[in-house]
């Protein structure tokens, strides 16, 4: 949230270092709470820094050794692809492909098994991020979602339809 406050002249030359360090830390906790905190941070810098460092950030994170820090990463994915929603380069091909794979991941973990509940909730502002003209990368993944045996991920889906409707 400081990030937010002091604005990206300031995040990007005194906090980026200290967030960059701190998501390669040896704790897990702590790459945890940066994958947690990669929304806020990337409202708070530039498209160089949001598709440079913090996206190098979130692809490490979603391969972390812990599915801790996996599992963080992938809620806050949705929410992540939505900050580049007025990016002039729009959402990086790479992490729509991450976002798509979601609701056909098969890890036997209990943790790992809610990225489609995660997908499912944050499927319209993905959808608002990345405009109509991209739907055709975003529909395999809506119509995996739509048939999931989970009733969680399909209420979700079915609440947000509407908005889906509107922007496609």
């Amino acid at each position: 949230k400081i990030a937010q406050v002091v604005g990206p002249e300031k995040t990007e030359q005194h906090l980026l270092g200290v967030f960059i360090g701190l998501s390669q830390d040896d704790i897990w906790g702590v790459r945890k709470a940066c994958a947690e905190a990669i929304v806020d941070f990337s409202e708070a810098v530039t498209e160089d820094v949001r598709h440079g460092k913090l996206f190098q950030a979130f692809d490490r994170f979603k391969g972390d050794m812990s599915r801790w820090v996996r599992v963080a990463a992938y809620q806050a994915l949705g929410s992540f692809i939505y900050t580049y929603k007025n990016d002039t380069r729009g959402v990086k091909a790479e992490l729509l492909k991450y976002f798509t794979e979601m609701p056909f991941a098969q890890d036997s973990s209990s943790s790992e098994s809610d990225l489609s509940e995660y997908c499912a909730w944050s499927f319209p502002a993905v959808v608002a991020a990345v405009g109509p003209s991209r739907w055709h990368e975003l529909e395999d993944a809506f119509l995996a979602l739509v048939r999931d045996v989970q009733w969680k991920v399909r209420k979700s889906l079915s609440h947000s339809l509407h908005e889906i409707a509107k922007i496609v």
